[in-house]
């Protein structure tokens, strides 16, 4: 029993990666994304170090200041954008995040939301955000379904 803030302290601060983690979501293990996508992973040894990895890469004063350069000229697109098409800037936004994405992270140009790169983002977007769904909540608590 939990009577004091020490005891709650000591339990869910000093213990924590016995009593916490992540919901076991079976679609998102089904279409691969336990694998890759932090979000999903188990607070294992595994996920700390890939997130000590993307932190070491790209969350240190040096590591931002090396961006700047990508953001600029993200963001001069999309000005341009937005001012050649002010009723799509949500388009415009998206397909900014996109670029700032694939150029920080593989140095890939994406022109428009046409891009093969961007396109197969988008889809894996649409999968990402599909699998926790409302809808999936049947789905998830029967792992039996995938053998059917």
């Amino acid at each position: 029993m939990l009577s004091s803030v020490e005891a709650v302290n000591d339990t869910f601060e000093g213990r924590s990666s016995i009593y916490s983690d992540r919901p076991f979501l079976q679609l998102m293990n089904l279409i691969g994304h336990d694998q890759w996508y932090c979000a999903c992973m188990p607070f294992d040894k595994r996920y700390r170090t890939l997130r000590r990895a993307f932190l070491d890469k790209y969350s240190t004063p040096t590591a931002m200041r090396s961006f700047y350069d990508s953001q600029g000229a993200v963001g001069i697109k999309f000005l341009s954008s937005v001012l050649r098409d002010p009723d799509g800037v949500f388009h415009h936004l998206g397909l900014r995040a996109s670029r700032l994405i694939l150029d920080v992270t593989y140095g890939i140009e994406a022109e428009s939301n046409q891009d093969p790169f961007v396109k197969t983002a988008d889809a894996v977007m649409a999968a990402t955000s599909s699998a926790p769904s409302p809808a999936m909540w049947l789905y998830n608590p029967t792992t039996f379904l995938k053998y059917l």
